[in-house]
């Protein structure tokens, strides 16, 4: 049942981008054998240029991804009588090889929207654990700023962020597009600073610390732009949010 569950909460929140990474905390319990296998060659190119990129601008991290495996999130037909959700989008954590990930589009290959998706999920590789607001606007924008340089981004992209169920993904992206005409360099250090939440390896943003590493002259303006949309993101308990202390 905890799939079920993880899945009908991405199902009614996620809609969008379904960023609630999930971990296989059984790996007896193989999600994967559901769904159907995108064999896509260009879509392989695409992950591994944007991840280097990711790697070589944003974050390295210590323990990066080797293997990724990338499915289409629709049930394969010998699997269509299970009351398991399909259509999402989210990273998947093999918790015995935790330099494998799955990687689930709830898109097709033809969708106009299926590298913007793609490149948002790709985002979350640099560390599949962190479950933020922060992190999902830091995902949307390199996802919108990578497409765009590739030439793939739709030029109706942002209608998906201007769905009433996804007023919390544009928030995030927003504030995070703000940030970065502030500070064009640190916004990408945020990644860097987190802190644990609870007892199952999942991290927040821990934007106290973020905030103490910056300019002086910036740490006001960029606490303001924070205030603008802390109602709005801190609403929702699945991702979190925390606003600065001091």
């Amino acid at each position: 049942m905890f799939f079920l569950r993880i899945l009908f909460l991405i199902t009614l929140t996620f809609l969008f981008s379904g960023c609630l990474t999930f971990k296989n905390l059984n790996y007896k319990n193989n999600w994967s054998k559901y769904y159907q296998k995108i064999v896509h060659p260009d879509s392989l190119i695409f992950i591994n240029k944007a991840y280097l990129k990711i790697q070589s601008e944003h974050y390295e991290s210590d323990d990066p991804v080797k293997t990724i495996n990338l499915y289409r999130s629709k049930l394969k037909p010998e699997y269509k009588n299970l009351l398991i959700e399909e259509n999402f989008s989210l990273v998947e954590v093999n918790e015995k090889k935790v330099d494998e990930i799955n990687i689930y589009i709830g898109v097709d290959v033809g969708h106009h929207n299926y590298y913007f998706l793609l490149a948002h999920e790709v985002y979350h590789l640099i560390n599949p654990y962190i479950k933020d607001w922060y992190m999902e606007g830091l995902a949307t924008l390199f996802a919108k700023d990578y497409c765009l340089s590739k030439n793939l981004l739709h030029k109706n992209w942002d209608n998906i962020l201007n769905k009433k169920e996804n007023k919390r993904y544009l928030a995030s992206y927003n504030l995070i597009k703000e940030i970065k005409s502030v500070v064009p360099d640190d916004y990408k250090k945020m990644v860097n600073y987190t802190s644990n939440i609870g007892e199952d390896n999942w991290l927040s943003i821990d934007i106290d610390e973020w905030i103490d590493s910056l300019e002086f002259d910036k740490k006001s303006t960029v606490k303001d732009i924070i205030k603008k949309y802390e109602n709005i993101l801190k609403g929702d308990r699945s991702t979190t949010f925390s606003s600065p202390s001091h």
